[in-house]
């Protein structure tokens, strides 16, 4: 559970928001390119990386 008072204490900025398997392409071990930002917003990136 996430609660209010721990929001507060992340800092927000830009966040893909979609952030899947399917949205990374790597080039052997090492990441190539993130795709799809159509949901591209200013929010809590933790979230976004959760």
């Amino acid at each position: 559970m996430i609660h209010a008072e721990m929001m507060d204490a992340l800092p927000p900025g830009w966040v893909h928001r979609d952030l899947w398997t399917d949205n990374v392409l790597f080039n052997d071990d090492k990441l190539s390119a993130i795709l799809d930002f159509d949901r591209l917003d200013y929010d809590y990136t933790q979230l976004d990386i959760a």
